[in-house]
């Protein structure tokens, strides 16, 4: 559920209160208080068979409640994919910034084999300006570049310079790691979503047990002090 942490916990133990109130009256009307529709109560064997069942509640609350623990599992795990995640969107933005840079990004030359291959550079910073990131070090894709690898022509190089050919590759390759990132992330995410409902319930189900726990010993303090009451009262006075 979509409750902040704080109020999580305060919910948590209202509920746990609450259940502690409750259920002790029930068990007070029940096992211990005398009407005319409920004319027995426990007696001492009977309070000693009832920690039977104080510890078995409580055994139940204290295993749902470990499990219950996997939900913070899987939100660490969470945590560490998208900690990843952000990490290769950054190093494809830089990637995408470095197809930019001043090595090929660089005046014409005057001499003729010069002009050659400052012409496939200036080609190729024309082309790749337009994928440049504004913030190279942030940590989300840049639109440009998401973009750019929806078109048709990703993944294809049509420049000999080695520079150029070496920092597309690089490119190539986080961008390949990013999509294998994002994928682990969404996996992370609906497994998180597949369990949360069932962890919500399994965490209110043991709030109530741990309650009812807490409530029957409560009980069986208050019906053994009444027992020893009751029993000293009618005793006879000695003389």
């Amino acid at each position: 559920m979509g409750y902040d942490p704080i109020m999580q916990m305060i919910l948590i133990a209202c509920i746990i209160a609450g259940s502690i109130a409750l259920l002790y009256c029930v068990f007070y009307w029940l096992l211990i208080r005398k009407t005319k529709y409920l004319p027995t109560r426990l007696d001492d064997i009977g309070w000693k068979k009832a920690d039977y069942w104080w510890i078995i509640i409580g055994a139940f609350g204290f295993v749902i409640q470990s499990i219950q623990s996997g939900t913070a599992i899987n939100q660490s795990t969470i945590n560490m994919e998208e900690s990843i995640g952000r990490l290769t969107s950054q190093n494809l933005n830089m990637a995408a910034a470095r197809l930019s840079d001043p090595p090929i990004c660089i005046p014409p030359s005057a001499n003729t084999h010069a002009t050659a291959v400052s012409k496939e550079l200036a080609s190729a910073c024309e082309e790749y300006r337009k994928i440049r990131p504004d913030e190279p070090t942030k940590t989300q894709v840049d639109l440009k570049i998401a973009r750019y690898f929806t078109d048709e022509r990703k993944g294809i190089i049509r420049y000999k310079n080695p520079l150029i050919k070496e920092r597309f590759d690089n490119l190539i390759q986080e961008h390949a790691r990013h999509v294998i990132q994002s994928d682990s992330i969404e996996k992370a995410r609906s497994n998180f979503r597949h369990f949360e409902k069932i962890f919500d319930i399994i965490k209110y189900v043991a709030s109530i047990l741990l309650g009812a726990a807490i409530a029957l010993r409560l009980a069986k303090v208050t019906g053994e002090i009444r027992l020893k009451t009751d029993s000293t009262r009618d005793q006879p006075p000695q003389t």
